[in-house]
């Protein structure tokens, strides 16, 4: 299937490229080369596509910090990214993708 797909693509001029679209940890990383070795794709990663850093310091009590993040998407720890600016980082990085 990957196979075909693939040359299906390359045969209409399309996708030479597969972009890694999570955070470049070597567990996302395997999963991307592996589909991209068998498609004979590129791989393209994206910083603006890492996970989202919460805090430096654990998080005591986590109920009480996810409770405020969900209420209020704007909220954030100090070392750490808020809800909304995680959204609008990903959203560009899909954009300039797409």
């Amino acid at each position: 299937m990957i196979n075909r797909t693939s040359s299906n693509l390359q045969k209409a001029g399309q996708h030479t490229t597969i972009y890694g679209l999570t955070s470049q940890t070597p567990a996302e990383t395997r999963t991307v080369e592996t589909f991209a070795r068998k498609a004979n794709l590129k791989i393209r990663t994206i910083d603006d596509f890492r996970e989202r850093k919460v805090d430096d310091a654990w998080i005591k009590p986590f109920e009480e910090f996810t409770g405020k993040q969900w209420a209020d998407f704007s909220y954030k720890l100090p070392a750490g990214e808020s809800l909304s600016e995680v959204q609008n980082r990903n959203i560009a990085a899909l954009q300039r993708v797409l």
